[in-house]
């Protein structure tokens, strides 16, 4: 049986009130700076975490370190199935020149992709937005040589790196029956 002192520090009350004054003391630290906009990213950015436990003669001692994430990714998921949707890196993302040539950037959006049978490839190529130079891949669905409206795979390379940063998929069985089906 699990007693208080077994629970991760996270969840105990102390943590949750040092983790709330901190973050309130950071915000107000904003606003001091005419910075109040910023503190929604701050927290976006970092996160309080216990760094370790140590006892004394008054009680328990709880050590606080921040994290940093570094990145965005983001990932969606089918919230029925828990497949895939789509995710996205953002540092793989800045590129300023295409770096690897159109033939290996799709081999790697490929890779990525992996494409079923019923797949055509309609866009491939570098392109350039806010900045940013990437390769774009993307296939469409076809059933019986006939378009799925809306279904697509994109993947986004970073050819300075040869990796890719960005994959979406909408890849659904057509409904071939006499009733219509709402998407």
């Amino acid at each position: 049986m699990k007693t208080a002192n077994d629970k991760p520090p996270e969840t105990t009350p102390e943590f949750r009130t040092a983790n709330a004054a901190i973050l309130e003391m950071m915000r107000r630290e904003l606003d001091l700076r005419n910075m109040g906009r910023a503190a929604k990213d701050a927290m976006d950015y970092l996160r309080p975490v216990p760094d370790q436990q140590a006892k004394d003669d008054k009680g328990t001692l709880l050590t606080i370190a921040m994290q940093h994430r570094v990145t965005t990714y983001r990932s969606r998921h089918n919230a029925v199935t828990g497949e895939p949707v789509s995710w996205y890196v953002d540092f793989l993302a800045n590129a300023d020149k295409p770096g690897l040539p159109a033939e290996q950037a799709l081999r790697v959006a490929e890779t990525v992709a992996q494409p079923p049978e019923d797949a055509e490839l309609v866009e491939s190529g570098y392109e350039t937005q806010a900045g940013r130079t990437f390769f774009r891949a993307r296939w469409e669905h076809l059933h019986d040589g006939l378009p799925v409206e809306g279904d697509y795979i994109e993947v986004l390379v970073n050819g300075q790196v040869g990796k890719a940063f960005s994959w979406s998929k909408v890849w659904r069985e057509p409904n071939l029956g006499d009733t219509f089906v709402e998407r």
